[in-house]
């Protein structure tokens, strides 16, 4: 039987029925099928693996969402069971269902965000545009698992993280644009004839780099202003999910890879809170351009958190840049007549303070 192409998939894991508990999964799949989203239901994936297999024997993968736990090993053994089972890890998502399910809601109402957000993410993953070898940065990785003695000795395994690239034919460096080099924390652009590279040695994927640039050039696959529209877009308009009364008061918060723990840690605190603000994860906070950032109040949006990791960016970028990305977001937003919308720039050491805001 030839596959089907193209197909975006979810795979539901119950978690040995930890999630069902909380969360209606029979819904959101109903919901999402309608979709024509092929749904596929896990019981502990972390240790049965053969849905995934199904999946991608069964159908040519073009975007996968995962919803299931967060467990440590679980996510570093799932790069290397995408790729055993040919489907791209970097079109992949994953949503910490069971998280999810721990926060203090109704069963109904935890059913509808969680819908939304795996809405969110499988439209993200529908527009990924495919990462090419100068997108993949290399690094030597051990699994996650216990280590034996002979283990301890034994040869790491490369893995790869996606950082961005340029399309040389649109870079307009051959008129002496450069405007990219000044927002680069690590001073990994290069000049190359009549166009830029990147130095993989020296990008950390900050994606600080992008805003600055006026033709597009610089595309950072899994994190392109299409995707992230997408997810924007379904998350803010989507019928499917939250009640309207919930929707008029969404925060979109643009949290950095460093803080997403600690803001799920906030939200299983402040409950209550969590059907209004919503999480879009991003690996540092210099991708929520201002563009982006007004792009999210059209949408909707009430307003944007920007939510950081503490003093000392793991890629470089120093807190007065977001501030500053933050405060010409909120003038450019006045400035368009909503004056209404609020842009918050927020430190993972403040971030219990947004109860009280």
């Amino acid at each position: 039987m030839d596959k089907q192409l193209n197909t975006t998939g979810l795979i539901l894991c119950t978690c040995e029925g930890k999630i069902p508990i909380h969360i209606d999964l029979e819904a959101i799949e109903a919901l999402l099928e309608k979709k024509k989203i092929q749904v596929v239901r896990a019981n502990k994936l972390c240790e049965d693996w053969t849905p995934l297999e199904n999946l991608a024997s069964q159908s040519k993968l073009a975007g996968l969402v995962i919803g299931a736990c967060s467990d440590e090993i679980f996510l570093s053994n799932l790069r290397d069971k995408l790729n055993q089972a040919g489907v791209d890890e970097f079109s992949t998502s994953t949503l910490d269902l069971l998280g999810q399910s721990l926060l203090d809601l109704d069963r109904k109402t935890n059913t509808q965000l969680a819908a939304l957000l795996l809405e969110g993410l499988l439209e993200k993953v529908k527009r990924y545009p495919g990462a090419s070898p100068d997108n993949l940065k290399s690094y030597w990785y051990r699994s996650g698992e216990k280590m034996s003695r002979r283990k301890l000795f034994s040869i790491p395994r490369i893995r790869y993280n996606l950082i961005p690239t340029v399309e040389k034919q649109k870079c307009l460096a051959w008129k002496g644009c450069y405007l990219c080099f000044a927002g680069c924390p690590k001073q990994a652009l290069i000049k190359e004839g009549d166009s830029v590279s990147i130095d993989k040695s020296l990008c950390t994927g900050c994606g600080a780099c992008i805003a600055p640039c006026p033709t597009g050039c610089i595309v950072y696959p899994g994190y392109t202003f299409p995707e992230l529209e997408a997810q924007i877009e379904t998350l803010l308009v989507s019928t499917g999910g939250l009640s309207p009364l919930l929707r008029d008061n969404t925060v979109i918060a643009f949290v950095c890879s460093p803080a997403q723990g600690i803001f799920q840690e906030f939200l299983r605190e402040h409950s209550v809170l969590a059907p209004y603000i919503i999480p879009v994860n991003i690996p540092c906070l210099a991708l929520a351009s201002p563009y982006l950032i007004i792009k999210t109040l059209s949408l909707g949006a009430s307003s944007v958190l920007l939510l950081s990791c503490k003093s000392g960016c793991q890629k470089g970028i120093e807190p007065e840049k977001i501030e500053e990305n933050a405060q010409m977001a909120q003038a450019l937003a006045e400035a368009l007549g909503i004056k209404d919308k609020i842009v918050s720039y927020v430190a993972q050491d403040d971030i219990h303070n947004i109860a009280e805001r």
